[in-house]
């Protein structure tokens, strides 16, 4: 495989990796990223660059300003709460909180490729770097810097992410879809516990609640686009010898477009009536509308490939992939393009305690991010 990163870029290596450790080792959660969005205005600022905080509560903006097309690069700052079990010298030091996703490379990319772009001359056009809060939980930080104004002037957004297992140099790009919409479900089923001696003066939840779990899983089958509908957690009684009054399932579904996202929660609730029906129980479900599918635009599509593919020969693939992503608020409203870089094979993929990232993908992330301006800005048309 031929990777192709320019000498100025490389000479920022350690830079851009010790950026990246800085912030893997300082983890925070959702809209509380203050020092990391701290961390990130001041980079910013001396670089000389218009900078903004607050934007969608902790989110930066700088701006690089030029005559021509405003393109908007997006990086998300936060973290999971997971605990590392990496053995690694940057390991977290924030109890239960970790970069088990790869926000951190994410903003080092970023940034490191603003301080290449904002020395680079004959831009045609501005880009506004945009560090955003709360990726990983709803209602999501996107949504919030929307509305604060983030996307005014803009004409192309831009987001990129590390993914694993893919080799580092190969990447993931679907032409119309850069990931799926995902929802959060909660269904309550109320029964009538009692002792484990006398099951026929109960309304046992457990058999209910295990027949609901295969038929969701089953809302799939003969559907002609992808779609899931997975149970993650089911919460109830832990007294081993006593039948629980409720059971709780909670869960996620996922899908492509608005038809099937409605023909899910739809039958998901039809279900439950006729559990609840069948069984003369109360059952509750709640059903919460996450983040939809990122959409790619075909034009900001081309101007994605013939960036990356002129950094690295490695593979592409194209298949859907059923994550989530709050980008989509953006690509909802604007033209824009997604791309998954790999970070190196493992067995412990991204959301794990021992996701970790390969950091030779840092330099082809910021290559990608400053070959994408300045060959979107040169005037050209794709």
């Amino acid at each position: 495989m031929d990777i192709r990163i320019a000498e100025e870029i490389q000479g920022l290596y350690e830079e851009v990796k010790e950026i990246y450790r800085k912030l893997h080792r300082e983890p925070e959660l959702g809209f509380n990223v203050h020092k990391t969005a701290s961390f990130v205005a001041q980079y910013l600022r001396d670089l000389g660059l218009e900078v903004t905080e607050g934007i969608g509560r902790t989110g930066v903006v700088g701006i690089l300003r030029g005559e021509g097309s405003c393109i908007m690069f997006r990086a998300d700052m936060d973290a999971l709460s997971i605990q590392e079990d990496n053995d690694l010298p940057f390991k977290s030091i924030n109890p239960g909180m970790m970069h088990a996703c790869g926000h951190d490379s994410h903003t080092a990319m970023l940034l490191v490729a603003a301080k290449v772009l904002s020395k680079t001359p004959n831009l045609k056009g501005t880009i506004k770097f945009v560090f955003q809060p709360s990726e990983e939980a709803l209602p999501g930080g996107a949504i919030e810097m929307i509305n604060d104004g983030v996307l005014d002037n803009v004409d192309e957004v831009y987001g990129i992410h590390v993914g694993k297992p893919l080799n580092t140099g190969d990447y993931l790009y679907n032409t119309k879809y850069a990931s799926m919409s995902c929802d959060k479900f909660e269904v309550k089923i109320i029964g009538k516990g009692g002792h484990g001696s006398c099951p026929e003066s109960t309304k046992d939840p457990i058999p209910v609640a295990a027949s609901m779990i295969q038929l969701f899983s089953n809302i799939s089958a003969n559907r002609q686009r992808p779609i899931r509908c997975q149970t993650n957690i089911v919460k109830t009684s832990d007294t081993f010898n006593a039948i629980p009054t409720n059971v709780t399932l909670v869960g996620s579904t996922r899908s492509l477009v608005p038809e099937d996202r409605d023909y899910i929660e739809k039958r998901m609730k039809t279900i439950v009536r006729g559990f609840e029906v069948a069984h003369n129980m109360k059952i509750d479900i709640n059903y919460e509308r996450g983040y939809g599918s990122v959409v790619n635009n075909e034009k900001c599509g081309n101007w994605c490939l013939k960036t990356i593919e002129s950094i690295t020969s490695g593979k592409r693939y194209d298949e859907i992939i059923a994550f989530s992503e709050d980008f989509s608020y953006f690509s909802d409203r604007k033209p824009g393009a997604f791309l998954v870089l790999g970070c190196g094979l493992s067995e412990f993929g991204n959301h794990t305690s021992r996701f970790f990232i390969d950091e030779q993908v840092l330099l082809i992330g910021v290559s990608y991010w400053v070959e994408l301006a300045k060959n979107r800005l040169s005037g050209e048309v794709s």
